[in-house]
This record gives C-alpha cells, sequence and structure tokens, in this order.
C-alpha cells in the first residue's frame, strides 16, 4: 500500500509471560502481519522476558524486545522507548487502562508521533465497573484516548463503550480477519460431544449458567460437553468442584488447554460449539468454529453476535437465561447444517484477512489526512469506521 501516510507501524504490548494466553497476543501478530502485506514496514515491540513468541511470519515484519521497570501487567514501565520509535511511526498500543500504555502515549506525544490504541474490548462496561480506582484510572485513559488517532474497535456496537471513558475519542472499526482454512466440519454425529473453547474465567464466560442449564435438563436429554482452555485465578478447579456439586461428571469434562491445531480438530469432531459469555469484543474461538462449519450457539452479549443472527450464521441466545441455554443445546442437532454452512459463507466473506487490511489502513490515511486538513486550534473530528463487518 504504496499511499500509506506513515513510514512505519510499530505495535508495542507489554505482557508478562504469566499472561500468555488469551487472544491478543495472536491477534496483534495476525494484524500486523496482514498489514506488513500491504508492503508496509512493521515492528512488534514486546518486554523483554515477558511474552514474546513470534507466531507469524511475514517479508516486512520485525520483531524486538524492549526491557520494562516492573513485573505486572498492570504496573510494568517501558525503558527506553524514545529510542525504538521516531517521528513518522504510527506506533500501536494494545488493551487499556496499564501504566506502559500511559507512558508510550506520553513519548508519543513529546516526539509528535502518532498512535492508536486497540483496546481489544477492555472498555467493556463487565470490566470497567471492577476496576479499582475507577474514577482516576478513567480521568487518566481520556486523555490517553483523547490525543490518539484513532481508537481500533472490532465492532459498531463498540463505539458507546470507548465514549463512555473518552467523548471526544476518533474512532476506526475493523474486525479481526481470519483466512478460510480448507478443513471443514462433517456434519456430525448426534453421539458427539458439545465443544466448549476458552478461558476458564467463570463470570466472564457464563460458566455458571452454562452448567446451571444443564442441570435443569433431564438426565436423558443433556448432551456430552467437552471443555478446554488456560487456567484464570484458579477457575479452573472451581469449574471442577461445580461439575461435582451439579453431579454432572457423566456429561461434562473439564479438560486443559488446547494449541491452535488441536483446537481446530477438537471442534471438527464436536458436534457444535457453544460460548455464552456475559460479554466479549470478539472472541477467536467463534469465528474459528465458524470458519470450519461448525455451527455455533452464541449468547448476545458478544458483540458479534449482532452480525451473525442477521446472516443466519449462528444461533443466537439469551446468554443469561438457563432455558434459552438449554434450549438451544437440545436445537443444535436438528439446525446444525443449516447455520454450519451460513457460518463458512459469513466468514470466507467478511474476514479475508487481505481486505480487513485495507478497510483499517484507508480510515487511517482517511483520519491521517482530516488531522493535517484541520484548522490549528479546531477540535477533533469524530470519525466512524466501516459499517461492514
Amino acid at each position: 500500500m504504496s499511499d500509506f501516510r506513515w513510514n512505519r507501524l510499530v505495535s508495542y504490548y507489554a505482557r508478562p509471560r504469566s499472561f500468555s494466553t488469551g487472544g491478543v497476543n495472536t491477534s496483534r501478530q495476525q494484524w500486523m502481519a496482514a498489514i506488513s502485506k500491504q508492503d508496509i514496514d512493521v515492528l512488534v515491540l514486546s518486554a523483554e522476558g515477558g511474552f514474546d513468541r513470534v507466531l507469524v511470519d511475514a517479508p516486512r515484519l520485525g520483531f524486538a524486545t524492549l526491557t520494562h521497570w516492573g513485573r505486572r501487567r498492570m504496573t510494568m514501565v517501558p525503558r527506553g522507548l524514545g529510542g525504538r520509535i521516531r517521528r513518522g511511526d504510527l506506533v500501536y498500543l494494545h488493551e487499556g487502562w496499564t501504566v506502559s500504555n500511559v507512558v508510550a502515549a506520553a513519548v508519543c506525544r513529546l516526539r509528535s508521533i502518532d498512535y492508536v490504541v486497540f483496546p481489544h474490548g477492555v472498555y467493556s462496561p463487565g470490566i470497567t465497573e471492577h476496576l479499582r480506582l475507577l474514577r482516576v484510572r478513567a480521568f487518566i485513559e481520556d486523555k490517553v484516548l483523547d490525543h490518539a488517532l484513532a481508537v481500533h474497535l472490532f465492532f459498531d456496537s463498540e463505539i458507546a463503550e470507548a465514549a463512555a471513558v473518552s467523548p471526544s475519542a476518533k474512532t476506526v472499526v475493523s474486525v479481526t480477519g481470519l483466512d478460510l482454512p480448507d478443513a471443514t466440519w462433517d456434519g456430525g454425529r448426534p453421539d458427539r460431544f458439545i465443544a466448549w473453547v476458552g478461558r476458564y474465567d467463570i463470570h466472564h464466560k457464563g460458566i455458571d449458567t452454562l452448567l446451571d442449564a444443564v442441570e435443569g435438563m433431564s438426565p436423558d436429554e443433556r448432551p456430552r460437553i467437552r471443555m478446554h482452555g488456560p487456567d484464570h485465578l484458579g477457575d479452573k478447579a472451581r469449574v471442577r468442584q461445580l461439575v461435582d456439586e451439579k453431579k454432572l461428571n457423566d456429561w461434562v469434562d473439564v479438560g486443559g488447554e488446547l494449541n491452535p491445531s488441536q483446537v481446530r480438530e477438537f471442534l471438527l469432531e464436536s458436534c457444535g460449539f457453544i460460548h455464552v459469555p456475559r460479554w466479549e469484543a470478539f472472541g477467536r474461538t467463534i469465528v474459528e468454529a465458524l470458519s470450519v462449519g461448525c455451527p455455533v450457539v452464541l449468547a448476545s452479549a458478544a458483540h458479534i453476535s449482532a452480525q451473525l443472527g442477521a446472516d443466519s450464521a449462528a444461533t443466537i441466545i439469551d446468554g443469561e437465561s438457563r432455558s434459552d441455554i438449554a434450549r438451544s443445546l437440545g436445537d443444535l442437532w436438528n439446525r446444525r447444517l443449516q447455520t454450519g454452512r451460513a457460518g463458512r459463507d459469513w466468514v470466507a466473506r467478511e474476514l479475508s484477512w487481505d481486505a480487513r487490511a485495507r478497510d483499517l489502513l484507508d480510515q487511517l490515511n482517511q483520519l491521517y489526512d482530516e488531522e493535517h486538513r484541520k484548522p490549528r486550534g479546531s477540535g477533533p473530528t469524530p470519525v466512524t469506521g466501516s459499517t461492514n463487518v
């Protein structure tokens, strides 16, 4: 993309190795690889000694690490960041509410470097309502977003969440891509299991409500559910305890974390996938299930649910309703072929990495042009991204 307004894009994300799980690590590297394939130089900058594993490869994509003070995700402070970025760069900051992002934003402002904040869903009320010292942190976060070139969101439905943190922040909207795999779901068998893949975070992922729904079904109607994912603050053991207390051991298996290829095989072997979070910005496993044609049952609290529901690409339910969950589990087998095909078609149509990268870069270029045409002293110009997924 020869008309990219900057000389280079630098993606900075400070995350300790203990927080190596989660979709942000994968998502941000895949975004940077897709952007680099538009003939743009990209540097992925991570915390030395933290999560710095290279997950992708592209010709104009480089990787480096930076030393930090501190070891905690929320309070790590970058050392020497000013020596790694330069005027003419566009700097991408990931997640939010962290000292590392506040420092990086300040360095960018001092050196007249444009930056974008990519929150990956951290401005959801499900997160903000549990933050300590919210008033002070919201004041600081507002300044970070207000001075950013843009806040990069996945969906238009997130704009209100960003505006609640910083009313004058500008936004671009472009969802994470996923290239369609060759493997496809074979239609399943009724004796197969329903898959659940995610972080064992009971409240966030709605695991308690899911187990309540299964408990409320008659034993002869209960499906077999197999769960896999990384632990979160000891919740995996608590999930096992809930399964024991509800006497669901014959129907619910609580398994360990899977690597990406194992996740795909797991989905292909299932008769469907269920995800009932109380909030979700993107949800990578959702689109991975859709991409292989695996039928998906999804809570309406996930931002992606509106687009999927409009195209009948997934079964959308009230994730707080035990009866809705139970009904969807019972109906999944009868609707599997229709929703499975529609989901794979949706991914092919909407999530091409090349199209996603071009869409994002067009929006960023537009913001750059508007900022540089703006008379000195004028206020920010709110911009929203493409209304397409």
